[in-house]
């Protein structure tokens, strides 16, 4: 979302609001209950429903339309169904007239934009773009700083235009939605019905239900996100969904308003020397490694094992998991045992835990006070201030991450900078701008709504203070960019276009022979991640690591439900226990990830993460392929087989 709305994420759906509601590559039954039962109530108050998702799970049974697709071809799906919208007239046209950057244009011989520079040989230091007006030979250059073109007139979307450049050389220039609608085109409902496994009828329907039932409100989550081909997906998801011209009105996906606290995390301390070496940043300037405080796993890894771009030596991690929460554990392992210091803070020993010089116990979250500022959901709670208690001090020598990052920061010099070590002093500055204190929280466990005035919508409309035209959206053109600057400037295709999954039937023909079905993988709504196999009250309702596997599949390979299989990809071998169900696309493996712990009290073993007589997994997902822009790896589509042990 931040190189098309200019938003770090898609904004969350106005749900209660919302004519039609949008689930794509997520299951909120799973995974966020507050907006599963939110996205019921609408439904049954009559809103519809469009759920995408290679297993008919939670809301897709209650969708009016749901469209099980192939794992990783999602970005072929939305750029079919934005080419039905826009053939059949099914879009917001005065939004993406006047919003969006569909009426620059595009030069055919550079495919980049055409500047106001090229027209008068003029250099400028801000963003000088180029309309035509519609029904005329006329050219309105457009001042992105200021974010108004030159002057009032309708500007078209279609038609190549041939300009003459400063330099007296012609080129023919085509307005962006010409070439977005030229892209989309290739994918008729029959296309993109070969690709994805999604019948072309229900494709059909799904652009129906779009364009007749608005606003629509759209989320997406991880389901998206973990494929070598994620990010042009999600901006083709993103495209679809301005094209409706429903971000940021009721019923769509609307900012929320949040309280107005002090930025604590000094991000931009580091400087922009610190900020070149950021692991990952040569080989993905626009993706993780433009944000301070994000690394990929490999890029880790790979710092680690082979000193490129410089040797990591040490390593501090609070809480995570890593070997089981990322691809090539085996390389992880190798890159842990090479640390010349690890030390992790951690709840339980873990397998990654076992590999530390020191482990220091962490508290629970009964044992430690916690603020939290703002909601992520819904809307009304985004301006909401809590401060959770501790229930009881800190057993034994446990102590919070938070009191360990601010002792650590004191001992190492940096007191000054953590409020003297004093936790409770770091609270009330952050708070201070707010106006809430924290004797007010300590006084109102439930928390207290800052006062804000009535929910405003279309912000983008509104004039800024300073400029006094349109605010626009934070991307560089001040539009909704359906043709991505940033990704033009980068050598990467500023349109959404489609690529297979690097390890898929299509891409991959010849491992397809060895390997013929498509792996992926989901959450269990009984567990987070790699945690809580241990306690008897949730093992008992899921207790074996299983493979889903569509009837049709499993009687190809003799596999009976409950059976103990191995799925093997050209990467590894774990073992998961057979789940034989119609719910699944055939063709379609679904395993989950994180298993490792015992429950001694059931009698249920647990699972070594570093062999094939395990279940992880992460032995099963390579850091060879991953997505050019965001580094994805293809945890949810990539190539597989199985058989009966």
């Amino acid at each position: 979302a931040h190189y098309t709305f200019g938003t770090p994420a898609l904004p969350m759906p106005d749900v209660a609001r919302s004519a039609c509601i949008v689930v794509w590559g997520s299951n909120p039954n799973g995974n966020f209950l507050t907006l599963a039962t939110d996205i019921a109530a609408a439904k049954a108050r009559g809103a519809r429903l469009l759920v995408v998702d290679p297993r008919r799970v939670g809301l897709a049974n209650k969708a009016d339309v749901w469209l099980q697709v192939r794992p990783g071809t999602d970005g072929a799906l939305a750029l079919g169904l934005i080419h039905l919208l826009i053939r059949d007239g099914g879009y917001d046209i005065e939004f993406v007239r006047e919003w969006t950057n569909a009426p620059f244009l595009v030069r055919d011989d550079t495919g980049l934009l055409l500047t106001g520079g090229d027209l008068d040989g003029v250099p400028s230091t801000g963003r000088r773009h180029v309309a035509a007006v519609e029904g005329s030979s006329e050219l309105i250059v457009y001042d992105a700083e200021r974010g108004i073109y030159a002057m009032d007139a309708r500007l078209a979307l279609r038609g190549a235009r041939t300009v003459r450049l400063a330099d007296g050389r012609e080129v023919t220039c085509r307005p962006v939605f010409e070439r977005l609608t030229a892209l989309a085109a290739d994918y008729e409902p029959a296309t993109v019905g070969r690709i994805t496994g999604a019948a072309a009828d229900k494709v059909i329907a799904a652009a129906r239900l779009l364009a007749e039932h608005r606003p629509v409100s759209h989320y997406f989550h991880n389901g998206l996100v973990q494929h070598t081909n994620a990010t042009q997906a999600s901006r083709a998801i993103e495209i679809l969904y301005a094209l409706l011209g429903d971000f940021d009105r009721p019923g769509g996906n609307v900012p929320g308003p949040a309280p107005k606290v002090e930025d604590v995390s000094a991000r931009s301390a580091l400087g922009q020397a610190m900020e070149l070496r950021r692991l990952g940043r040569a080989e993905r300037p626009i993706g993780p490694p433009a944000t301070p405080g994000t690394v990929t796993a490999y890029d880790l890894y790979r710092a680690i094992l082979d000193g490129e771009p410089y040797p990591v030596r040490a390593l501090i991690s609070f809480g995570a998991n890593a070997l089981l929460a990322n691809g090539d554990t085996l390389q992880g392992r190798r890159a842990l045992e090479r640390l010349e210091f690890f030390a992790q803070i951690e709840l339980v020993e873990t397998p990654t835990s076992r590999f530390a010089d020191v482990l220091l116990p962490a508290a629970s979250w009964m044992e430690c006070s916690a603020l939290k500022v703002g909601n992520r959901y819904p809307i009304e709670a985004m301006a909401h201030i809590q401060l959770r208690e501790a229930v009881v001090p800190p057993l034994y020598e446990r102590r919070s991450d938070v009191a360990i990052i601010f002792d650590l920061a004191t001992r190492l010099g940096l007191g000054a900078e953590f409020w003297g070590g004093d936790v409770e002093t770091g609270y009330r500055h952050l708070l201070a701008p707010s106006g809430v204190s924290l004797e007010t929280l300590a006084a109102m466990p439930h928390g207290i709504s800052v006062p804000r005035a009535p929910l405003r919508y279309r912000k983008f409309a509104e004039p800024d203070e300073t400029r006094g035209t349109p605010r626009g959206f934070a991307t560089p053109t001040r539009k909704v960019e359906i043709f991505a600057l940033k990704f033009a400037e980068n050598g990467l295709p500023a349109l959404p276009v489609y690529v297979e999954p690097a390890l898929s039937p299509r891409s991959r023909p010849d491992l397809a022979e060895r390997f013929p079905l498509v792996l992926t993988n989901a959450k269990r709504p009984q567990y987070m991640h790699s945690q809580l196999r241990g306690l008897p009250s949730l093992r008992k309702s899921a207790p074996n690591p299983t493979a889903e596997i569509h009837p049709e599949t499993a009687a190809g390979y003799g596999i009976r439900s409950g059976q103990w299989i191995a799925v093997e990809t050209p990467s590894g071998r774990v073992r998961a226990q057979a789940q034989i169900s119609d719910a699944i696309l055939p063709g379609v493996v679904c395993c989950s990830h994180g298993w490792w712990e015992a429950c001694p009290e059931l009698g249920l073993p647990g699972f070594d993460p570093f062999s094939e007589a395990g279940a992880n997994q992460n032995l099963l997902v390579l850091n060879d392929v991953h997505d050019p822009v965001s580094g994805g790896t293809p945890h949810r589509s990539t190539l597989c087989r199985v058989q009966v042990l």
